[in-house]
């Protein structure tokens, strides 16, 4: 089943501001697997939902380090914390490059539903090793938004929900894609502890 969402449902162009009407709540009385698309001409994203699996209070955040730095302003990496509880206060720190319009350790109290979107104050920045905590579960929303990709005169999007700390495990498998721009294809290993 397919539901037609306006765009500006969802996504947001404020950055570090508390918005109540930008986050996307899905339930279901049977089991479902939802997928949130942005079906731009230029910039598509695709992102797979993960649901409890996705709700956490410990996140260390990635984003692709390989943009090549020629990102304009609205073309940048960003992540989205959205709270499942009334009163809950979040703590974002240990970004790798600073964040636009706040200092690190930065803090604030959401209520369930509410949201609030960081991104790097330089566009060609990433966000990886960015730590986000909460004392209540939070979901947490993370990519690039028609960043370029390096070596390549492609552009992508991505986003996904970020897993927490308790779901985090140490099997993985990474594909390889099978276009000829793959060959930039890389993987990326974020670590949450020391050693």
């Amino acid at each position: 089943y397919e539901i037609n969402l306006p765009n500006d449902l969802v996504v947001s162009k404020q950055i570090n501001t508390i918005e109540r009407n930008k986050g996307l709540i899905i339930t279901s009385n049977v089991p479902i697997s939802p997928l949130y698309r942005i079906s731009n001409r230029f910039n598509r994203m695709l992102a797979n939902l993960k649901g409890n699996g996705a709700l956490g209070r410990n996140f260390r955040l990635a984003s692709p380090v390989r943009a090549s730095g020629n990102a304009r302003n609205e073309e940048r990496h960003f992540f989205s914390i959205m709270a499942t509880k009334d009163s809950t206060t979040i703590k974002v720190d240990e970004s790798p490059f600073p964040l636009d319009g706040v200092t690190l350790p930065f803090t604030a109290v959401l209520n369930a539903g509410e949201t609030i979107l960081f991104h790097p104050q330089n566009h060609n920045h990433h966000i990886t090793g960015t730590l986000v905590a909460a004392d209540e579960p939070v979901s947490v929303f993370v990519g690039t938004q028609h960043t370029d990709a390096n070596r390549t005169r492609n552009r992508e999007a991505g986003g996904d929900l970020a897993i927490p700390f308790t779901k985090l495990g140490n099997h993985y498998v990474c594909i390889r894609g099978g276009f000829p721009s793959s060959r930039h294809d890389y993987a990326m290993v974020v670590a949450i502890m020391d050693g």
